[in-house]
């Protein structure tokens, strides 16, 4: 904070005239913080001889008020991080090794929240391990990061500088991002994917890089892939999966090494949420209970065990659930009171409960009770509050906490603001 003052005096015969100008700027504060605002503070006085009495004009202030920027919702990546901003456009940060910030490749990483180039009117955002895509006003999906399995869409595995739209696609309404692959779902419920198939997780059996229909799939009202599958819940809220069936992340009550179409998870219904991890996968249902099944090697079903499970269990000590985030080897819950809670791998303290100790069932992330929505990456998760205010915790290498801070050293046991 600093003040400039500049008086000039000027003495005449019969009069004395002062000008006083005097300017104060104040800071911009943090994402939580009180916004910052600017005050400028002009003030003239002039005084007659001793015969009258002095004349003060009354002080004229200006104020401008900057207002911090809000999100509407957010995606977390292996070692990156986006936000849809409340006006539309795209903010990233953390790693950018493969063009994840969709700003080329300099710098490497950045650690404060930085607005992707040439995306406005977005609507709908996916973040995947190394590649985001985002689906605008005009219906069409836009991609950007790592492209080895022409996960971009392009019908290309060539490296973009670019942020790429997706081929063939028109008229979507969501988007979904994972480790080698991408889809998206059609105003009329179908849903297209494209990218890496070895296991079917494209959900046909035909290596393509463009946009492929779903076989068997309609009525989709949301959709979400993992590492190696994918799945959707219909209008009606069935869940189905496919792909990678290793650890029984599909659902079906069985363990095969894959499935190239839609199967139903068995013993759920009225799902209103579903997430999927590298090999295991959660859902929500009306009643708020979160169930999961999949790989438990690190207690991420959250049932207090760590046997792994091929059809639904329910998570153990957890109610009033509105949403539900997989990560590595970790889940987060969002409940409808505006806690989240966590459980799994602890590494870098990512279930955000001020410790690093792992736990196979839910433990409360500290100072979040205004959450709207969350998303758990590889090995950090954030959440979106009232406001519009974003908060992270967990690894933060590449800076993907977004709190302008990297390395080994910055990383955080419990929420940190990410400076938007």
């Amino acid at each position: 904070m600093g003040a400039i003052n500049l008086r000039a005096v000027a003495i005449g015969l019969s009069s004395l005239l002062a000008l006083e100008v005097s300017a104060l700027m104040t800071g911009a504060c943090r994402p939580h913080d009180v916004p910052a605002r600017e005050r400028r503070s002009v003030t003239f006085e002039h005084q007659t001889p001793s015969v009258s009495p002095a004349v003060t004009s009354t002080p004229e202030v200006v104020s401008i008020e900057r207002r911090p920027a809000k999100a509407k919702a957010l995606g977390a990546g292996v070692r990156h991080t986006c936000a849809l901003m409340a006006d539309r456009t795209v903010r990233c940060w953390g790693s950018n090794n493969a063009n994840e910030l969709g700003r080329g490749l300099v710098p490497k990483s950045n650690p404060k929240s930085a607005t992707v180039p040439g995306l406005s009117d977005v609507h709908a955002l996916a973040v995947g391990d190394h590649h985001s895509c985002a689906v605008g006003h005009d219906g069409q999906a836009r991609c950007w990061g790592m492209n080895p399995f022409g996960q971009l869409g392009t019908g290309s595995d060539k490296f973009s500088f670019a942020i790429e739209t997706v081929l063939g696609l028109s008229g979507l309404r969501a988007v979904a991002a994972g480790t080698g692959h991408s889809c998206a779902l059609g105003a009329d419920g179908a849903a297209h994917c494209w990218g890496l198939n070895q296991f079917g997780q494209l959900g046909h059996d035909e290596r393509t890089r463009l946009p492929a229909r779903v076989a068997g799939l309609a009525e989709a009202r949301l959709i979400v892939v993992g590492n190696r599958h994918s799945c959707a819940l219909s209008t009606h809220g069935a869940a189905v999966c496919w792909g990678a069936n290793d650890s029984g992340q599909l659902g079906t009550a069985s363990v095969a090494s894959f499935s190239v179409t839609p199967e139903r998870v068995v013993g759920l219904n009225d799902v209103v949420d579903i997430a999927a991890g590298p090999s295991h996968t959660c859902a929500v249902d009306t009643d708020g209970a979160a169930y999961c099944w999949g790989s438990n090697r690190a207690g991420q079903l959250g049932t207090g065990t760590r046997d792994n499970a091929d059809a639904p269990v329910r998570v153990a000590h957890l109610t009033h659930v509105a949403a539900i985030t997989t990560g590595s080897l970790s889940t987060c819950a969002l409940r409808d009171d505006g806690t989240v809670h966590c459980w799994g791998s602890n590494t870098h303290g990512k279930l955000g409960d001020g410790t690093f100790t792992s736990s196979p069932v839910p433990v409360a992330v500290r100072g979040i009770s205004t959450a709207t929505a969350i998303s758990a990456g590889e090995s950090h998760c954030c959440a979106l509050s009232k406001g519009g205010h974003v908060s992270c915790w967990g690894n933060n290498e590449d800076g993907q906490l977004g709190d302008g801070q990297s390395g080994e050293g910055t990383r955080s046991n419990t929420p940190v603001a990410v400076h938007l």
